[in-house]
């Protein structure tokens, strides 16, 4: 049972026959928002509804991205966050991470006025959906976000090759920026140039249609076909 053509086409070149290959869609999408964006503030701590989220999408510094690259990330999009007083930055640890890791991570790095998000009080989905921008390196988190109508910008520090990590992001998926000008710009495009996400939420469900199967609501009951 696949998420996506992408990868049965991988499987079929490494020799698994396609009749055994069925492309249900991802089953993660059928994990709806559950909680009012009211709750999602009163949760997070934020007394003003009229501020906006923009959601970072953490994650634990490994060999390919490691701690300085992850620093860099997270001050440029400090500075680009500061840069609107309507904006307020929201960090989701990566499952992996636990909540107090991240707060000493900032304290470390001198990253003040930012709100990291509880694993165990909050889905992903309803950060996402409450969020009006999500930013990330290179993140599956990608696809929930692109589902739900939520523009992701890529943030590339240090001008890597994250198409290499996460192939959706050739196809305009994501919008990549490689400067702290550039982030800035992004991002007041996509929170208040409506023509801008017209064009570009389209393009970016389009490219990843070949990874993930549109949603329907109709992959869970492939899945159960599939096992009866």
């Amino acid at each position: 049972a696949l998420p996506g053509a992408f990868i049965k086409s991988k499987l079929i070149k490494q020799g698994v026959p396609a009749k055994k290959l069925l492309v249900v869609g991802d089953l993660q999408a059928s994990n709806r928002p559950q909680l009012a964006k009211e709750l999602v503030y009163k949760i997070l701590g934020i007394n003003d509804l009229a501020k906006k989220i923009v959601l970072l999408i953490s994650f634990r510094p490994n060999w390919l991205i490691p701690s300085e690259e992850k620093k860099a990330f997270v001050a440029w999009v400090r500075h680009s966050v500061n840069t609107d007083p309507n904006l307020i930055l929201v960090i989701k640890p990566h499952p992996t991470e636990r909540r107090h890791r991240v707060l000493a991570e900032l304290l470390r790095w001198g990253v003040k006025g930012v709100i990291v998000s509880d694993n165990r009080q909050l889905e992903l989905v309803d950060l996402l959906n409450a969020a009006e921008v999500v930013v990330q390196t290179w993140s599956f988190t990608l696809f929930e976000a692109v589902q739900l109508n939520k523009p992701v910008i890529s943030v590339n520090p240090f001008n890597k090759n994250y198409q290499f990590f996460l192939p959706p992001l050739k196809t305009g998926a994501a919008i990549e920026v490689t400067s702290k000008q550039q982030l800035v710009e992004m991002l007041n495009r996509c929170l208040v140039d409506q023509n801008f996400l017209h064009k570009h939420l389209p393009r970016a469900k389009a490219a990843i249609a070949n990874f993930v199967r549109p949603h329907d609501g109709q992959a869970v009951q492939r899945v159960l076909k599939l096992l009866v």
